[in-house]
């Protein structure tokens, strides 16, 4: 498989095969125009993250499996001139996540 993808698919076959891990991100923190998203559990995955701007609009955000396998948080800037009030995690629920609970925030 990873030769005919020609990707590394290390943290694939690690997260599901070789260990039990847990896939859990959290909504950290919404700030202005900034979202912080963590990942809480040790399994990596690629998510979407749907952001809400104040002027009505709204973003969906592919946040790829390397935003976790650095830091294991992810800081997302909104485009000049946006300010973000909600960001929500994985909106159609088609992860595995852990605990669905931390996947919305609203702005502070």
């Amino acid at each position: 498989m990873e030769s005919g993808g020609g990707e590394d698919l290390g943290w694939f076959w690690r997260g599901w095969y070789m260990n039990n891990w847990k896939f859990d991100l959290e909504v950290d923190r919404v700030d202005g125009s900034q979202a912080t998203i963590s990942n809480r559990g040790q399994l990596v995955l690629p998510a979407t993250v749907e952001v809400k701007f104040t002027d009505g609009t709204t973003a969906t955000v592919k946040l790829p499996v390397e935003a976790w396998l650095t830091k294991g948080s992810y800081v997302w800037d909104a485009p000049a001139g946006k300010k973000i009030p909600s960001v929500t995690i994985d909106p159609r629920h088609v992860l595995p996540d852990d605990d669905r609970r931390n996947n919305e925030k609203k702005a502070e």
